[in-house]
């Protein structure tokens, strides 16, 4: 099994496991819930995201957006109730990385602990979160 990755204060690219080549992107820098999605033909700076550990919380992380500097949250609990932030800091803007092997790690809130970060589908879009097994 790979060796996990020094997370707190460093840049990666969020790619889904299932969908290869689907990265995590903001695609506007606005309040909708549409502003985060995935994109799989090419490699951009908007996703690139930095994660900061919140020292209140060890563990986990905001995951913040290098272009646009705003926060992955999870602003309820509905499963589409993922998206960016640039307002106030709030615990549902963390998260834990739980290492899957292979370079890979399952993603939780904070405020919703069985939540996970997924991709819905095949498209570049329908990004959010479930409650399931692994």
């Amino acid at each position: 099994m790979a060796k996990p990755y020094e997370l707190n204060g460093n840049v990666f690219i969020l790619q889904n496991k299932e969908y290869n080549h689907a990265n995590l992107v903001q695609f506007k820098a606005e309040n909708k819930k549409t502003n985060l999605g995935s994109y799989e033909n090419g490699t951009y700076d908007d996703q690139l995201w930095l994660l900061e550990e919140e020292p209140k919380h060890k563990g986990y992380y905001y995951i913040i957006n290098k272009k646009h500097n705003w926060r992955i949250c999870k602003g309820g609990s509905d499963r589409e109730d993922v998206w960016c932030y640039n307002g106030n800091h709030f615990d549902d803007q963390l998260w834990r990385f739980e290492h899957e092997g292979d370079n890979y790690y399952r993603i939780y809130n904070y405020s919703y602990p069985n939540h996970k970060l997924t991709k819905f589908g095949s498209g570049n879009d329908r990004i959010g979160s479930y409650e399931g097994e692994k």
